[in-house]
C-alpha cells in the first residue's frame, strides 16, 4: 500500500496544482471504462492472449488435494474424524515434511498454501472476467502479466522443473504455462525482427519528414494554440508541439461515447478557437457537425497524404 501512495501521490498533486484532478479521474477511470466495454467479441486469439489467466487458474486447481477434502466433507457430514493419509508421491501437502531451508517454499507449503492458492486462482479469474467485459486492446492484455509471473514463482518455489511428466500436477500447469509462452513468443520475435532488420524500411521517416514540414508553417510563437482531428499523436511527437485541448485522438470514436465531448469542442472552437489545426481525412464524413463549425472559420494553407493544416481567419 505504501509504494502504491508513493506512485500515485504525485500524480494526483500534479492535477490537483493544474485544477484538472476531476478531469483525470473522469478520463482514465469513468471514460476509459466506457471506451473499454465497446468493441469485438472475444475469439480464439484473444483467448490465448488472457491464457496467463488460465495457466493460474488451472495451477491453482491441480494443487488442490481433492482426497483430503472429500475426507474433511464426509467429516462435516458425519460428524466424525477421519485419520487423513497423505500421498507422498503425489501431494503437494507432502512438502511440509520436506526439510527446506528456503523460507519462501516453507511459507508456501505450509499452513498459507491454501491461501496463496486461492488468491491465484481468484486473481486469476478475475482478470480473466474483466477482460471478457469490453474490447480487446492489446494493451488490456498486460493485465495478465503478474498473475502469469506469480504463478510461475510459485510453480518453481513448489516443484523442481527436473521432476516434470512425473507428477500430473506439475504437468497440466507446465502445459498451460507453455501456451501463454508460446503464443507471446511469437509476437516478441516479430518485434525483435522489426528492430533489427526493418531499418530499412523508409515509413517512418517520411512520416517524421512531412510532419515536420506541415508544422514548420506554425510560428514559434503559435505552437501553444494548435488542436488537431483524426490524427496521430506522433504528429505532435515529432513535432515537439503540445494539443491545446483534450481528446486529439479517436475523436469520432469517442463522441459516440459521449455526444457532451462533441459539444464541448464545438463550444471552444466558437468561443475560444485555436489558431491552428492538422485534419485527417475527409472531416465531413465523420464528424458532420464539427466540419459545419470549423470550415467557415478556417482556410486550408498546406496539405499532404497525411493531413491537412488550416489557419483561423
Amino acid at each position: 500500500m505504501f509504494g502504491v501512495l508513493i506512485a500515485i501521490t504525485p500524480v494526483f498533486i500534479y492535477f490537483y496544482y493544474h485544477k484538472t484532478l476531476t478531469d483525470m479521474l473522469y478520463a482514465v477511470f469513468v471514460f476509459a471504462f466506457k471506451r473499454s466495454l465497446e468493441g469485438d467479441k472475444y475469439d480464439i486469439h484473444n483467448e490465448l492472449k488472457i491464457s496467463g489467466c488460465y495457466f493460474a487458474m488451472i495451477f491453482a486447481l491441480c494443487q488442490v488435494d481433492y482426497k483430503r477434502g472429500v475426507l474433511k466433507l464426509r467429516e462435516l457430514i458425519s460428524g466424525k474424524n477421519h485419520k487423513i493419509q497423505v500421498e507422498n508421491s503425489d501431494n503437494v501437502d507432502a512438502c511440509v515434511e520436506i526439510e527446506n531451508e528456503f523460507a519462501g517454499k516453507q511459507l508456501i507449503c505450509g499452513e498459507f498454501r491454501e491461501f496463496v492458492l486461492v488468491a491465484i486462482f481468484t486473481m486469476g479469474f478475475i482478470t480473466a472476467i474483466t477482460l471478457h467485459f469490453g474490447d480487446p486492446f492489446i494493451y488490456y492484455f498486460t493485465t495478465a502479466y503478474p498473475i502469469f509471473m506469480l504463478t510461475t514463482i510459485v510453480m518453481f518455489v513448489l516443484y523442481d522443473p527436473l521432476t516434470l511428466l512425473k507428477s500430473w500436477r506439475l504437468d497440466i500447469p507446465v502445459a498451460a504455462f507453455l501456451v501463454f509462452l508460446c503464443y507471446f513468443a511469437s509476437h516478441t520475435s516479430n518485434q525483435i525482427n522489426t528492430v533489427l532488420f526493418d531499418r530499412g524500411n523508409t515509413y517512418y521517416q517520411t512520416y517524421v519528414d512531412k510532419a515536420n514540414e506541415m508544422a514548420s508553417l506554425i510560428p514559434e510563437c503559435d505552437k501553444d494554440s494548435v488542436y488537431s482531428i483524426n490524427m496521430d499523436m506522433q504528429w505532435f511527437e515529432c513535432n515537439d508541439i503540445l494539443p491545446c485541448y483534450s481528446y486529439t485522438i479517436n475523436l469520432q470514436f469517442f463522441v459516440s461515447l459521449d455526444n457532451q465531448i462533441e459539444q464541448n469542442i464545438i463550444k471552444r472552437l466558437k468561443t475560444d478557437p485555436p489558431k491552428w489545426i492538422v485534419i485527417g481525412g475527409d472531416l465531413s464524413s465523420y464528424l458532420p457537425n464539427i466540419n459545419d463549425v470549423v470550415m467557415p472559420m478556417y482556410s486550408e494553407v498546406y496539405e499532404n497524404e497525411y493531413g491537412a493544416l488550416y489557419l483561423l481567419d
